[in-house]
């Protein structure tokens, strides 16, 4: 008989072993065959926190367990605690599915441990199983996401290297292959080693390559991007990026290089074709300025001929016969003028016809000097347009210090012919303040002769009877110097402003399309822009240049 003592400190420690038992985090259970030859099971509270049963309904009956597994995993459950129970294995871990009280599906792992009697004979098996439901969905969820990126790395455009951060190579797509043109054998070796010295072999400056990857391998933190050049000619834009964790742990780094030889050379093409577009266009400008010279001298020389004509008609009309009449008298009287003079009729009345005819003669010579003066001055307003195109025809890619107001003004000039022609006004509005600036006096000027040209023929168009055209110039906000050309003529519709600088874009029945888009390529090419502003047809038109007051550094 056991003492009562022994038996309450065994009822104790019962109850201190099944509390820890129902404290463990999982379903803790037993099966086995008493030496009455009896089932008995075991199963702790647990079970009711990962499948929703009590311990009463899951011990309701000995298989009671086995239909809570999935169908689909019944084969292999009951192969494997068959193996335990029968004593074939000591010990296996599974992992399977099961079906919650609630009808859900809980994923769980479960460690089996053969159960043996005193004889040492298999009698059952005891265990424990663990709900690994968020394990499993989030080992799926990883393992989606890591085939979901190697399929995105593989398929990506760029060759893509991924290294630890210790710079041994973890992973490179397909596209890495192909860029860099690696042997087979160079890539079934996974050499960390023989790959850089690969790569240091085909670049055309190892020592700057390697100059590089060692840098940003020591600036954890800097995102590196530069262009290397292969000596097989080709160029890679090659791009470098850390990989830090949400905890700021560094984990390595993405190297991404991309084959731009293509591109490079398009950009080239294409530099030398807007070269030769912009050669072209500066030659179609000054054709335009040429073609305002010629009206400005075709002017000029409409009132020379009329100055001629003037003087030439009053030479004719010059009373030089009565001259030779009245000289012809007095060499006939010779030899009595005294008396011819007093006492003959024509001779007594020579006196007041000479003076009438010196008043005569008087007044034609100062109508003759004064048409002279014009034709002077019409000669030099057309020396002055030839030597002022001259000089801009010289100067192209020269820059000079020079007073913006002074180049406006020689624009002016320059159209002053034709605005006056067409009954357009112009209106001055310079700021005095603003200092000499580094000027490319050719293509300002090309710039400034379209713009007026432009607003001259839009107030034509527009048809308002004061036709007026405002030159500005101040200092922007931005600290540039700014000319704008205004007009109060046709407008521009909102669906063409965004065209208007476009080669070959042109609403004139007999345009062209370079003036605007010449004049916009040689702001750009002297730093500055060309822009365009108008509230719509019949609300006139601005046209901005803004230019830096410095050379801007190259």
């Amino acid at each position: 008989m056991v003492p009562s003592h022994t038996l309450g400190e065994l009822t104790d420690e019962r109850h201190r072993f099944d509390e820890i038992l129902n404290t463990v985090p999982a379903v803790i259970f037993e099966n086995w065959v008493g030496a009455d030859g009896q089932r008995h099971s075991f199963v702790n509270e647990y079970v009711e926190q990962i499948f929703g049963f009590t311990t009463e309904e899951w011990l309701s009956t000995p298989d009671f367990w086995f239909t809570r597994v999935h169908p689909e995993d019944h084969e292999q459950v009951a192969m494997q605690s068959a193996e335990v129970f029968g004593g074939e294995l000591e010990n296996c871990k599974t992992v399977s599915r099961w079906l919650h009280k609630d009808g859900r599906i809980v994923w769980g792992e479960t460690h089996l441990v053969a159960v043996r009697n005193e004889s040492g004979w298999p009698c059952g098996v005891r265990g424990a199983t663990f709900d690994v439901t968020e394990r499993i969905r989030t080992d799926e969820e990883l393992r989606w996401k890591t085939a979901f990126l190697e399929a995105q790395t593989h398929a990506n455009l760029d060759a893509i290297l991924v290294v630890n951060d210790q710079g041994r190579t973890l992973f490179y797509n397909r596209k890495m292959i192909e860029v860099w043109k690696l042997p087979q054998d160079l890539v079934d070796r996974h050499d960390d080693g023989a790959m850089l010295q690969y790569a240091l072999d085909v670049v055309a400056n190892p020592g700057e390559f390697i100059k590089r990857v060692e840098h940003l391998y020591t600036h954890r933190n800097e995102i590196g991007r530069d262009e290397i050049e292969l000596k097989d000619g080709r160029i890679l834009d090659r791009y470098s990026s850390p990989v830090f964790g949400e905890n700021g742990m560094y984990y390595g780094r993405i190297w991404t290089f991309r084959d731009i030889s293509d591109r490079k050379q398009a950009e080239a093409e294409a530099e030398a074709l807007n070269r030769q577009l912009f050669h072209l266009s500066r030659e179609a400008g000054m054709a335009e300025v040429a073609s305002s010279i010629l009206h400005n001298v075709g002017n000029v020389l409409n009132s020379v001929n009329v100055s001629l004509g003037v003087a030439t008609e009053k030479v004719i009309r010059l009373k030089a016969t009565s001259l030779v009449r009245v000289a012809a008298l007095l060499e006939e009287h010779a030899g009595n003028l005294p008396v011819f003079l007093t006492e003959h009729p024509q001779g007594s009345r020579l006196p007041q016809f000479l003076g009438q005819l010196a008043g005569h003669l008087a007044a034609e010579q100062q109508a003759l000097l004064r048409e002279l003066a014009s034709l002077q001055k019409n000669l030099e307003h057309i020396n002055e347009i030839v030597a002022m195109q001259q000089n801009y025809a010289t100067a192209g890619g020269l820059i000079e210090m020079l007073p913006l107001a002074d180049v406006v003004e020689d624009a002016l000039r320059m159209n002053a012919a034709a605005c006056e022609r067409h009954g357009a006004r112009v209106v001055r509005e310079f700021d005095a303040a603003l200092p000499a600036m580094p000027l490319d006096r050719n293509k300002i000027l090309l710039i400034l002769v379209n713009l007026i040209r432009n607003a001259k023929y839009a107030c034509d168009e527009g048809g308002l009877p004061d036709k007026c055209i405002t030159v500005r110039t101040c200092l922007n906000e931005a600290g540039r110097a700014a000319i704008s050309v205004s007009d109060n003529g046709l407008g521009i519709s909102q669906e063409h402003l965004p065209r208007i600088f476009e080669h070959g874009f042109t609403t004139r029945k007999n345009g062209h399309g370079f003036g605007l888009h010449s004049s916009a390529l040689a702001a750009q090419d002297m730093g500055g822009s060309l822009r365009v502003h108008s509230d719509g047809p019949g609300c006139g038109a601005t046209f901005i240049i803004e230019l830096p007051l410095v050379a801007e550094k190259s």
